[in-house]
């Protein structure tokens, strides 16, 4: 079972409502997986939303996309949702070229693989 992780549960109304605003004002977002046998990945882009249910985080929104990744949130076994106070800012701004970030919204599915998509503000 995997670990209640940071932030608050949340309802799939409001991680819905969550992604079509980032789907609507093209929002920075930074999208990372983690499965569960520990291959991680991770793409700079915007959330579109793909058949099937599916989203997609995109470098580039303009056919063909070359560089992204795409999960149903419908799978999702928890959702969760953090903002701004769960980056320790203290550590963050340490590391070189951190961006800064402004909200979280994380999909943990039955077999405990995570995706987390970071809303991005800025880079440093």
């Amino acid at each position: 079972m995997s670990s209640p992780g940071a932030g608050a549960d949340i309802s799939p109304q409001e991680a819905y409502d969550l992604l079509n605003k980032w789907m609507t004002e093209s929002t920075k977002v930074q999208g990372f997986l983690v499965t569960a046998n520990g291959f991680r990945a991770s793409v700079l882009g915007t959330v579109i939303p793909l058949p099937e249910g599916g989203i997609g985080v995109v470098l580039d929104r303009n056919p063909p996309l070359t560089t992204f990744f795409e999960f149903k949130p419908g799978l999702a076994a928890r959702l969760k949702y953090g903002d701004a106070r769960i980056f320790p800012t203290d550590q963050i701004s340490e590391i070189p070229g951190a961006p800064t970030l402004s909200s979280s919204l994380g999909f943990v599915f039955p077999d405990d693989s995570v995706v987390t998509l970071f809303e991005i503000v800025d880079w440093k």
